[in-house]
């Protein structure tokens, strides 16, 4: 709408026009942030980058800077790369353990451990109140 603003007054009214193209520019740079935040939540590309652990590793500073329990993350997993479906399952199950046990949980620290002989792993959290 500011774009179409812009359009309408550049000729008749020139300072009010450059006000709504700045507006719109201030938008649509909030929209482009918006929409790189909300799909990194859906699939960060630190998963295609650089694979399931540190995609994880990843999660869990993004969740240290938000208050809460403190999380402690251990890996020892002997894999490489897994298949994209397979490390986009997990690291959905792992962000909604993280984000159930940062919200129902009363303790104040949490740590997670991942262990593996080949592909499959196991990985656990620990936190307060039956987590």
């Amino acid at each position: 709408m500011q774009f179409q603003t812009y359009t309408y007054r550049k000729e008749t009214d020139p300072r009010e026009a450059a006000k709504a193209f700045d507006a719109a520019m201030t938008m649509l740079h909030q929209a482009h942030a918006e929409s790189r935040r909300l799909i990194s939540g859906v699939r960060p590309p630190i998963l295609d980058e650089s694979g399931i652990v540190a995609a994880v590793a990843h999660l869990v500073n993004e969740q240290r800077r938000l208050k809460g329990p403190r999380i402690e993350f251990y890996s020892e997993v002997a894999f490489g790369r897994l298949t994209p479906i397979l490390e986009n399952a997990i690291y959905r199950i792992v962000q909604e353990g993280l984000a159930n046990a940062c919200q129902h949980s009363k303790s104040k620290k949490s740590w997670s451990s991942w262990y593996s002989k080949k592909i499959a792993s196991a990985s656990r959290f620990r936190i307060g109140n039956g987590f």
